[in-house]
């Protein structure tokens, strides 16, 4: 996606009524086997391997979310992408009504850093999951593990209307996290604000910034914005896999529910 989009693109990836509604980009019929295999009637999406330990070994760098390549200076394309602290595949997606944006572009468009623009604009590399979808992320032996403070970031595309942090616009979405894709821990997330524009324990509320991803690690959510979650709220010590949910109820276009850009992990296991 070129970062100088259109501006009827821009008003619907935010999910605006006047915008021009664009068609959902259909899914291809058959997909790499190594990248992700065609699911059910309901669209899950997996990728192959389940379990599978090689993750990290057959982790291909170059997949990764490249909307950051023209934000950072042109020593980025020799520096080492597979280091950076960020989710590696995907274990499931399932598309909501509505879902479409940013298909033509899965899964590299969730894999790597996010591709922020500040408080002021919501960045277009994302994949939107539609009127209550959802994707599981797998970040394989980069376990995230529990420490003081919070241990993993996950970015949408939120902005503050009128540069007002109070008059946010946000999508909500539920997170939860597993060892084993069978347990899932979620962090408590109400639609209801603590006080106008936020909502703890919810992903999709807090701006994702512009940032360097090779020269800030560890990440600091003071520095990258994004929604900062503690596993020791869900009493987890470690989390291998990380699922999104999206809690809207209802969209338009191609465009609805949480637009997902990235997660990033601040504690990993060594």
């Amino acid at each position: 996606m070129k970062r100088l989009a259109i501006v009827t693109l821009a008003l619907a990836a935010y999910g605006c009524d006047d915008a021009p509604i664009q068609e959902a980009p259909e899914l291809p019929e058959e997909l790499d086997a190594q990248v992700i295999d065609a699911g059910d009637a309901a669209r899950a999406i997996e990728l192959d391997g389940g379990l599978d330990a090689s993750l990290d070994a057959s982790f291909d760098a170059s997949m990764i979310d490249a909307g950051y390549v023209e934000e950072v200076d042109a020593a980025a394309d020799t520096r080492d992408a597979a280091a950076l602290p960020y989710a590696r595949g995907v274990q499931r997606y399932s598309p909501g009504s509505n879902a479409g944006y940013g298909q033509e572009r899965y899964p590299e468009v969730v894999l790597g850093p996010p591709s922020g623009k500040g408080n002021l604009a919501g960045g277009l590399d994302v994949l939107s999951l539609g009127v209550g979808g959802e994707i599981v992320l797998d970040f394989g032996a980069r376990t995230i593990v529990d420490r003081p403070g919070a241990d993993f970031i996950v970015f949408e595309n939120p902005f503050h209307a009128g540069g007002s942090a109070a008059a946010v616009f946000a999508e909500l979405g539920e997170v939860s996290v597993s060892n084993d894709l069978t347990t899932w821990l979620t962090f408590p997330c109400s639609l209801q604000p603590t006080q106008p524009g936020m909502y703890p324990g919810c992903a999709g509320w807090t701006p994702t910034l512009a940032f360097d991803p090779f020269t800030l690690v560890p990440l600091d959510p003071a520095q990258t914005g994004g929604d900062a979650f503690d596993l020791a709220t869900v009493q987890a010590t470690s989390a291998r896999y990380l699922r999104v949910r999206d809690l809207a109820t209802s969209g338009q276009g191609s465009s609805a529910g949480f637009d997902l850009d990235a997660v990033g992990v601040i504690h990993a296991a060594p």
